[in-house]
């Protein structure tokens, strides 16, 4: 009797599970074919994969409790496979509700939703007719058709939608780089090329407490490398204008990550293209977009990885493999989903470098088969968070380098294995830029820091502290000595680059070629700025300057002064008064700036600049 009734129940819910899994492969082929997470063209079949094909891994993963559940109680007629496949549904709403009221900005977070909506939604399933339940028949038809659309957007041998390799299959393109008209360069006239590491302190590759970095030394003991350079933001974009076209913060006013580039700003790939130099990019951040500028002057800017990456990752954090699944769980199911390989993989950040690392090399394998020098950039993404290298990194530092910080240790040592990880994929493309055997111009920097713990603060996104702005600084190749530099800034980076070619620097460049600063110290009288949304920052010597200024505000406030020299981690008192003229040319700055951004100012508001000292009232 106990036997039968056991078996009873096995196949009560194994009918329940075949239709739970029906439910959740409908809910996943609709969330991903609808692609309410990332309403792009040509991503059908990766929303569909990773929403269909987790729905259903997470009911393979039920299927256990479903049958426990079973035999622990007596069958009874509400274990069918019509209300199975409600229960499913019932599961697999939850995400794409999520994901609607996140897209109407009815609440902020899957979380809310599923608490409120889960409990209405299970109620239903269970109040649910039992005559008007879906059939068996109906049930199997949906799974089956669930686990096709499945195999068809995830199935091996589909290549990914999104373009890996943009020249491949481009001839027009591969023959530009092998053109041999355009303006005549000189037969000396070296390669260039620009690496920028997203989110990378200067701390972590230059120091006593720097990572594993034998590519990055070896490049600083054959050139000129830096203490540090100074950022003027603390977001991507206008980390990368500022580096572009050798101005700051208060001349090209991008703020965050979606401002426009001035049209006036002479810019780097323009320079270089008009003086005869082949340009292309290869970008691994999204939001370094073309639209707003920066790839102004590059026959090729390739940011399919960073688009792919940001749009998996978006696919992963919005379905429900995404909701129950850790970043370790997540990277390694994410191949399950795709039926092996996919070309770039949402694994969270792992393994990204070698990605850019290897369509940079083969960037410049067709670059180097032409007679041109070329422009190459190419942005490495690892440093941003998550921190989560690839497994042979992982666990490798057992205690975070440098202080201690209480309760960031871990959080430091992660960074720092993606330090590691990222030096040995630009040793990569350093190797490959070696084999050619052509004058290279190598400069390696960033656009912005972190914040490793420092003012209890993790991630870039707050304030204008040092572990924010400081970022690495690298220079090598012909024309460049040897030897060590005083801190710079990165509106200095492309104004050495042209130098370094032998081109002229537009005068509208505020930044100056860094060779010109060897043996010399640090500058007591050159002013850099940094502004983001909330607030401004500017540097003199030794000598910082901080206050709020929120995005609408006509100036920023009194704000507050340090000295760097005693107070490296801003972490003191603020001095008690401002220095000897600090204050006054700071505003004079900034009111030339303001002007400058507002040429149609009102008499009313230019008297109220100079009232408050940013404006000289001849100005009025």
């Amino acid at each position: 009797m106990v036997a039968s009734t056991m078996a009873g129940g096995v196949r009560s819910a194994l009918r329940f599970a075949v239709g739970m899994l029906a439910g959740l492969g409908l809910t996943g082929v609709l969330h991903g074919g609808a692609q309410l997470v990332s309403p792009e063209p040509g991503w059908l079949r990766e929303s569909i994969a990773l929403a269909a094909g987790g729905n259903l891994l997470v009911g393979l993963v039920l299927l256990p409790l479903v049958l426990l559940v079973a035999v622990a109680r007596r069958p009874t007629p509400g274990w069918t496979v019509g209300r199975g496949l409600l229960f499913g549904a019932a599961i697999g709403l939850l995400p794409v509700l999520g994901t609607l009221a996140i897209r109407l900005e009815l609440y902020r977070g899957h979380a809310t939703v599923a608490m409120y909506l889960a409990p209405l939604l299970f109620l239903g399933v269970r109040l649910w007719p039992t005559r008007r339940l879906p059939s068996a028949a109906l049930s199997h038809g949906i799974l089956a058709l669930s686990v096709v659309a499945w195999w068809w957007a995830g199935g091996r041998g589909l290549e990914p939608s999104f373009p890996v390799d943009p020249i491949e299959g481009d001839p027009a393109r591969r023959a530009s780089f092998a053109r041999a008209g355009g303006p005549e360069v000189g037969p000396t006239a070296p390669d260039v090329v620009l690496v920028s590491l997203d989110t990378m302190r200067a701390d972590a590759v230059h120091g006593p407490h720097r990572a594993t970095v034998p590519h990055l030394d070896a490049l600083a003991a054959r050139g000129l490398s830096a203490p540090y350079a100074r950022s003027g933001s603390n977001c991507t974009l206008p980390g990368h204008i500022e580096m572009f076209t050798g101005v700051g913060p208060l001349q090209h006013g991008i703020l965050n990550n979606s401002g426009l580039t001035p049209e006036e700003l002479p810019i780097l790939g323009e320079l270089f293209a008009e003086a005869g130099w082949n340009t292309a990019a290869v970008i691994s951040n999204r939001v370094i977009e073309r639209r707003f500028g920066p790839s102004r002057g590059f026959e090729l800017w390739h940011d399919a990885l960073g688009t792919a990456h940001n749009h998996l990752a978006r696919l992963g954090e919005n379905t429900l493999l995404g909701w129950i699944s850790d970043r370790d769980l997540f990277a390694a199911l994410h191949p399950v989903v795709f039926f092996g390989q996919h070309g770039v993989q949402a694994e969270w950040g792992a393994r990204e470098a070698e990605r850019t690392a290897q369509t940079a090399i083969a960037r410049i394998n067709e670059l180097q088969a032409g007679s041109r020098p070329f422009l190459l950039v190419v942005h490495f993404m690892d440093a941003h968070d998550p921190y989560f290298a690839p497994a042979n990194y992982r666990g490798q530092r057992q205690a975070a380098p440098g202080d201690a910080i209480p309760g960031h240790d871990e959080t430091r040592a992660r960074y720092w294995e993606e330090v590691d990880y990222l030096d040995a994929q630009l040793g990569r493309v350093l190797e490959a830029l070696e084999a050619t055997g052509r004058p290279t111009l190598i400069c390696v920097t960033g656009d912005h820091g972190e914040h490793l713990g420092e003012q209890d603060m993790v991630g870039h996104s707050d304030e204008l502290y040092e572990p924010v702005v400081r970022v690495p600084f690298f220079l090598a190749g012909p024309g460049v000595p040897q030897g060590t530099l005083p801190p710079v800034s990165l509106i200095d980076v492309t104004p050495t680059l042209l130098a370094c070619a032998g081109l002229p620097v537009p005068a509208t460049m505020e930044g100056r070629d860094v060779r010109t600063q060897l043996g010399k110290e640090l500058d007591p009288e050159r002013f850099l700025f940094a502004r983001d949304e909330r607030s401004v920052s500017a540097v003199v010597g030794t000598i910082k300057w901080a206050a709020a200024w929120p995005r609408g505000a006509a100036t920023p406030d009194e704000g507050e002064f340090r000295d760097l020299a005693t107070d490296p981690n801003e972490a003191d008192a603020p001095l008690g008064e401002a220095p000897p003229g600090v204050l006054e040319e700071v505003k004079r700055r900034l009111g030339e700036a303001i002007l400058r951004m507002d040429a149609a100012m009102s008499p009313e508001r230019r008297r109220a600049l100079a009232q408050l000292g940013y404006v000289d009232s001849a100005e009025e």
